[in-house]
């Protein structure tokens, strides 16, 4: 999808940071997915994920009741947590997946709640995101009915996360398990879906055609409309200088390594005017 706007007026870089920023939507994007189904490791847990304790005694995966009853069901493998471990509380951690450039995140996964893994008091107790391994936010859901069914979780309805999980690299989400030992009952989960719509991000501009600056995946484009020189700069949001160009080209390019939000800074070097916007490449 491209973002397209002008740009006029004279702003300070430092003051680019303050600048309230419109935005708009598009449709929802999967930005992360696992289906189980590619087992890796001793405890054939999908690729990335880890648990602890890191031993058979946690969550692994498994193909016995596999999924089924809801739509993208992907039976084969899912990740179970037995009644039968010793009475612990045990973490299953996912792979991390990268927000960058959506807002709106949501998550959702199938479950099988079976009939005896309630019975004992075993549950899961907390479901939590984190963006860096360390802080867990825990996030507030409905959980599956102890049926022995497979079901979607939340009665099917996406589990948002807060607007502070937007626009991260590294998000990932705990499942804690709180076991009371018992001979039987398990938890299974299966299809981990994590969405977000895409936002394109928009400084406040005036009514100029002087300038104008274009973005499409991980490159700006800067078109010129006028014959005088412009030094066309890009910064990302630490106020590091990623690219600088000086000329009297009709159209500038750049194209940036990583995905997020860039600064991008033109000064006119005949007027001396500054004019300045904010990109969301991805």
């Amino acid at each position: 999808m491209k973002r397209f706007f002008t740009l006029s007026g004279s702003f300070l870089l430092a003051g680019l940071l303050l600048l309230k920023v419109g935005t708009t939507q598009a449709q929802t994007s999967v930005l992360y997915s696992e289906n189980c189904d590619s087992p890796s490791g001793a405890l054939h847990l999908p690729s990335g994920w880890s648990t602890i304790p890191n031993d058979s005694l946690s969550w692994h995966g498994d193909s016995s009741n596999f999924s089924s009853g809801y739509t993208g069901a992907s039976g084969l493998y899912n990740v179970v947590i037995r009644n039968s471990s010793p009475t612990a509380v045990y973490a299953l951690i996912s792979a991390p997946f990268s927000t960058v450039g959506y807002n709106n995140i949501s998550i959702l996964w199938g479950a099988r709640n079976s009939s005896n893994f309630s019975s004992s008091g075993s549950s899961i107790q907390d479901v939590s995101w984190s963006s860096d391994g360390t802080t867990w936010n825990s996030l507030t859901y409905s959980g599956s009915i102890s049926n022995s069914a497979w079901a979607l979780e939340n009665a099917g309805s996406p589990i948002l996360l807060p607007a502070a999980a937007a626009n991260k690299a590294a998000i990932k989400i705990r499942w804690t398990a709180n076991i009371v030992s018992n001979a039987n009952g398990t938890y299974r989960l299966d299809d981990f879906v994590a969405a977000g719509d895409v936002v394109s991000a928009v400084a406040p501009v005036q009514n100029s055609d002087n300038f104008s600056i274009q973005s499409q995946q991980l490159s700006v484009f800067i078109r010129n409309n006028s014959t005088h020189p412009v030094r066309a700069e890009v910064y990302n949001l630490l106020g590091q200088k990623m690219a600088e160009h000086t000329g009297t080209e009709s159209l500038l390019s750049f194209s940036m390594s990583n995905a997020g939000v860039y600064l991008v800074k033109l000064t006119d070097l005949s007027s001396g005017k500054t004019l300045s916007g904010k990109v969301c490449l991805h």
